[in-house]
């Protein structure tokens, strides 16, 4: 009856905007049907250097409402200098363009009218900055990062250095966002936050967010946004921001496509697409893989534990050696019904194969117990991850651009197999299997609608609703002596069910005070209800409301000063609450923690970014309060054995800067660097805890130079200082890499080159942590010298649509899934 009951609930909140029409008709003039009496006109152009007379490509144009003084709608330029905006309303507007190396051009008294529909602009000059050109060839290229009003933008399509890498490579690039040795991501320090692909979760994040970013190619990648403020629309997931990967596609008529090809020391990389679109249908394809080479790293652990008057100390060394390969597909359909009505469907799959074997010389000295005993542990793990995501959109534009109503259904599934093999031979023989399948499945569906007003006002509603269905099927054997066979261990051996509902409604409304500073306030509620039947007395439902606030202000140079507030929440995923319990290492033992509550956070932000001349420079301080933060933490449960799980551990007080920027230092040669610095501040109740104020850091550089005849060089750095937890700390990051590309054949293939840590084969990773009854160091020495080449090439040509439809499908909001990796 409760489904049934949400059920009904989501196909209310679809039927809104539909009654709404029937009542009082369609908004500021709007028609329901493709062909409408409303005035639609449209607005061309061209851009071109003022002394060179070449196109300028990338440039950035802004459409305003001049009695508003309100962006409404924006484009870049394409490779001949061209833009164009479709389906403009009556009214009166400016455009502003702009590009990094050249003056801002504003052109004022654009009307759109019941008698001028159709504007050209014709070619339009853009002055460089610097008169002097010194002979330097100006190579037209889109800026690598964008900031914009609700989000930063990393157009990874414009690295190099990430060429024939994976997802994890580029998001170390990306302002805020820092990814650790183990590919674990955090944004301004902070582990909690919502990953998506295409605007969409996905259960390939579910598990783990390490694992997924090694499945995507980069070469697939065409921008990374990351949003510190969402607003009301966006679930309360992800409590320090959420990262939105968009991958690549084309929405032109015709057939294209790419090839991307890359093979080096440690990983090797292989990804095409094909994209056919003929009319009002488009067919989107992809598919891509990835095999890292078998590497072997050293290890090395000591722990000193002091239980019940016992001092034991346990010492491990040895080698792993790791392997990994995985691919990536999807199929997409996307059919425009008539010039206002949309609807596509992608099914996308994936599925990873990692782990490997390892070797452990294992020293125990506890005089209470044992004295001097050696013994050497064997073990292999191969975990498999996989699974799919099926998602269908539907989505109703207007006359006018910015009224949309869209409606969404998805369904995730992950399956995870964790399996594990132990050999132990000594005075402690332990031979052993272990069998672990999990599964999640999650059914998602989805409504919104934005209403604008002609005061320039806009009321933003929706609401959506998840069920989510978690599996942990976990099986034991050993080996019986006397039979020489495997016999299972009931003890040990269970099926744990975990069941997570969300609903959820929203509603923000957008205004303007004193005709520059814009505003945006909403509120969203969320109903979370959590079950077990494998567990006694385990049923825990809570209600949440999260505000959000945002307030801008644009001036005349294009700089922008920001605040924002929002609450956010981060709730335990599958990987935090599987309690199946790793004993690959019976002396150090791994397990979820299915009674996890929540984390709560409340984020204050003030930012300023400004354009001065060709540099950029965006600067932010924020403050973060959470409860109920998860960690993960170790506990000595006997002499010799110790266990690590995750717990809500009690509240954190963050206070930290952001700033990144770019600096023009020649025409074809762009400096860029940026970093964050925050502090620590945990207060907990845990016993023999100490805690104190601790501030981190990480700061990133990059260079890019631009030759001629489409040549480029880049360099990137990157450091991490070390990170606190609340028993100890993590160890410091740092590495860098050199590339160089070539492009021809009309910029359609390109040739790279890339490398990492030239000089050093091995990296070394130390961690200490200190809790009651132990301490422990451990060291791990990885490799991470590496050298790869890459191939990339596009192929295709666009058909001349056809111009009587008038179809325009740019006006999709970027993001929606539409096209798949």
């Amino acid at each position: 009856m409760s489904y049934f009951k949400s059920f009904l609930s989501v196909i209310t909140i679809l039927a809104l905007p539909t009654g709404m029409w029937a009542q009082f008709g369609p908004p500021m003039g709007g028609a329901m049907g493709g062909g409408n009496s409303a005035v639609l006109g449209r607005i061309t152009g061209s851009l071109v250097d003022s002394l060179t007379g070449k196109p300028v490509e990338f440039a950035t144009v802004s459409l305003e409402l001049s009695e508003f003084d309100k962006i409404v709608n924006g484009t870049t330029t394409n490779d001949l200098g061209k833009f164009e905006f479709d389906k403009i309303a009556k009214g009166n507007y400016r455009l502003t363009l702009g590009f990094l190396g050249y003056n801002d051009k504003r052109i004022d008294d654009i009307k759109i009218s019941t008698t001028i529909t159709e504007i050209s602009l014709g070619k339009i000059l853009l002055t460089p900055i610097s008169q002097v050109l010194d002979k330097v060839e100006i190579v037209g290229q889109k800026a690598l990062i964008e900031n914009k009003v609700d989000k930063i933008v990393y157009n990874a399509d414009q690295d190099i250095t990430s060429k024939g890498g994976q997802a994890s490579d580029i998001l170390k690039k990306v302002p805020m966002v820092t990814v650790d040795q183990d590919g674990n991501v955090q944004l301004r320090g902070s582990s909690n936050i919502q990953v998506l692909i295409n605007g969409k979760p996905s259960q390939m994040m579910a598990t783990s967010v390490a694992d997924a970013l090694r499945m995507i190619p980069a070469d697939q990648i065409k921008t990374i946004e990351v949003i510190t403020n969402p607003s009301a629309k966006y679930d309360a997931e992800g409590a320090s921001g959420i990262i939105n990967i968009i991958t690549k596609k084309k929405n032109i008529d015709g057939i294209n496509g790419t090839v991307g090809l890359s093979a080096g020391t440690r990983l090797n990389n292989g990804n095409a697409s094909l994209n056919i679109k003929k009319g009002d249908l488009a067919i989107l394809t992809s598919l891509g893989g990835n095999y890292f080479h078998p590497q072997k790293g050293l290890f090395e652990n000591k722990r000193t534990s002091y239980y019940q008057n016992d001092t034991s100390i346990l010492n491990q060394s040895g080698e792993n050696t790791s392997r990994r390969i995985g691919f990536v597909g999807s199929f997409g359909l996307d059919y425009d019904i008539n010039s206002h009505h949309n609807i596509s469907s992608t099914i996308k799959g994936n599925r990873l194969r990692q782990g490997g074997e390892g070797v452990a010389n294992v020293f125990l000295d506890n005089p209470g117990v044992l004295s001097d005993l050696n013994y050497q542990r064997k073990s292999e793990n191969f975990p498999i991850f996989g699974g799919f995501d099926w998602t269908t959109d539907y989505k109703r534009t207007f006359s006018n651009p910015s009224q949309e109503f869209s409606a969404a259904l998805q369904w995730n599934q992950g399956l995870n197999q964790n399996d594990f093999v132990i050999d132990q031979d000594g005075i402690f023989p332990l031979h052993e299997k272990s069998y672990n399948t999990g599964k999640n499945n999650e059914f998602t569906a989805q409504a919104d609608y934005v209403q604008p007003f002609k005061d320039g006002t806009s009321l933003e509603f929706g609401g959506k609703s998840i069920w989510r269905r978690l599996t942990s099927d976990i099986e034991y054997t050993s080996l019986d002596s006397t039979t020489n066979s495997y016999i299972r261990d009931p003890l040990r051996s269970n099926i744990f069910k975990y069941n997570q509902d969300m609903y959820a409604a929203y509603s923000s409304y957008s205004f303007m005070v004193l005709k520059k500073i814009n505003i945006k306030a909403g509120l969203r509620y969320e109903r979370t209800a959590i079950s077990s039947p494998d567990l006694e007395n385990f049923d825990n439902h809570y209600d949440n409301l999260f505000p959000s606030l945002t307030i801008s202000r644009t001036f005349k140079n294009y700089s922008t000063l920001k605040f924002g507030y929002n609450r956010r929440l981060q709730r335990p995923s599958q990987y935090y609450l599987n309690p199946f319990r790793n004993e690959s290492d019976p002396l150090n033992i791994t397990f979820g923690n299915p009674s996890l509550l929540p984390e709560l956070t409340d984020n204050l932000e003030i930012s300023y970014s400004g354009f001065y001349g060709g540099n950029f420079l965006n600067l932010s301080t924020f403050y973060r309060y959470s409860q109920d933060i998860i960690e993960s933490f170790y506990t000595q449960v006997s002499s010799n054995l110790g266990e690590t799980s995750f717990r809500n551990i009690g509240k954190n007080r963050s206070v930290g800067l952001s700033a990144f920027g770019s600096y023009q230092i020649t025409n074809n040669w762009v400096l860029r660097g940026g970093g964050n610095v925050f502090t620590y501040d945990i207060s907990t109740d845990i016993e023999n805890i100490s805690t104190t104020t601790y501030v981190m850091f990480n700061a990133n550089i990059m260079t890019t130079l631009t030759l001629k005849n489409n040549w480029n060089i880049e360099g990137f750095g990157f450091f991490n200082a070390p990170r606190r937890t609340v028993q100890g700390k993590n160890p410091t990051f740092s590495y860098y890499e050199v590339g160089v590309k070539k492009e021809f054949w009309n910029k359609k293939a390109s040739v790279k080159f890339g490398c990492t840590q030239p000089f050093t084969e091995y990296r070394r990773f130390i961690t200490n942590l200190k809790g009651t009854n132990f301490e422990q160091y451990s060291e791990f020495k990885l490799p991470f010298r590496s050298f790869n080449l890459a191939f990339n090439y596009s192929f295709g040509k666009a058909i001349k649509p056809n111009k009587a439809k008038k179809i325009n499908n740019d006006d999709l909001k970027q993001g929606d899934n539409n096209g798949g990796f």
